[in-house]
């Protein structure tokens, strides 16, 4: 994960932070709120440097700053013998690995040391089927008596045999990261609920979960194509645990709202739950975020309309 990919993501998580606890639920009229601990912690088996973060929220309304904990101890182990791998202090509170580690099967557990007081988490490296392809198609899109020419991305890949799969579909445009939290893009098995979609190749909507469709005032539509020519479509999937689909899928629900980030003051939030804790079981103190480990497949292509067979 790139410098700018995990401040998007981590962004992302602390501006929850900062309205939600483990325990109670935070109204509108809160101002202020003790500082956090926060934990960005998704790390794979890719052959590029993985990142922790380790931070601290702050008070309401002052998102746009985070304070990275410094003089953390942030280590990885894992396997059977276990394994372990220090992760060396790079800036502000981000955390680094040279390369990424780990078989398929293998459990990990993380221990961070910050504050006088270890927390931990564990999760699982599941498996991934490979990435068969991506491809584009041509589409005319007709809206207000005008058609609009569309050129829609889709990645191709087949979900294994044996239900209770998850995954994190990661696509990158043009090398940056589709990270709205309307782009988050995860499937259950080769669906989104999960049932009745086992050993098949992805649905529909997930397979074209890699869109981004952003406002246009230059159609009737009111959006643009997600891909023009010379456009480049990254696809990444992501094997994850099912704790973390739940939990991504929390974020989603709470970040996406019709209203845009302010609507979230406009009802008590609901938890979005964390799977560290402190290694104590009598400590009190809060801990944020999420620790996750993947296997990845990918495949890209670029965008060639020449080569895109037009509708009949």
């Amino acid at each position: 994960m790139d410098m700018k990919n995990i401040w998007i993501h981590t962004l992302m998580v602390l501006n929850l932070a900062l309205l939600i606890s483990c325990d109670d639920r935070i109204y509108p009229n809160l101002e202020s709120e003790d500082p956090v601990l926060v934990v960005d912690a998704f790390i794979n088996d890719k052959n590029e440097e993985q990142r922790i973060l380790v931070a601290m929220t702050q008070p309401y309304f002052d998102s746009t700053q985070i304070i990275g904990v410094t003089d953390a101890i942030v280590t990885v182990s894992y396997g059977d013998p276990a394994t372990s791998v220090t992760f060396t202090h790079l800036e502000n509170g981000i955390y680094t690995s040279p390369t990424g580690f780990g078989s398929v099967g293998d459990d990990f557990v993380l221990t961070i040391t910050a504050h006088n007081e270890s927390f931990v988490s564990t999760s699982t490296m599941n498996r991934v089927p490979p990435m068969d392809s991506v491809t584009f198609r041509y589409e005319e899109i007709s809206g207000f008596g005008t058609e609009e020419i569309f050129y829609i991305g889709e990645f191709w890949a087949k979900d294994p045999e044996g239900a209770g799969d998850t995954y994190w579909i990661k696509a990158y445009k043009n090398g940056q990261f589709l990270g709205k939290p309307e782009e988050i893009n995860i499937a259950y098995d080769a669906g989104i609920g999960g049932e009745g979609v086992d050993n098949l190749v992805f649905i529909v909507p997930v397979r074209e979960g890699v869109n981004p469709y952003d406002e246009s005032d230059d159609n009737d539509l009111g959006i643009s194509s997600p891909y023009k020519d010379g456009d480049s479509l990254y696809v990444e999937l992501h094997s994850i645990t099912n704790e973390t689909y739940e939990y991504l899928n929390e974020i989603q629900v709470q970040t996406n709202r019709p209203g845009g980030f302010g609507e979230l003051f406009a009802t008590p939030m609901s938890n979005v739950k964390s799977n560290l804790s402190p290694l104590d079981s009598d400590s009190e103190t809060m801990v944020l975020g999420f620790f996750s480990v993947s296997s990845v497949s990918a495949d890209g292509k670029k965008l060639d309309i020449s080569q895109v067979p037009k509708e009949d």
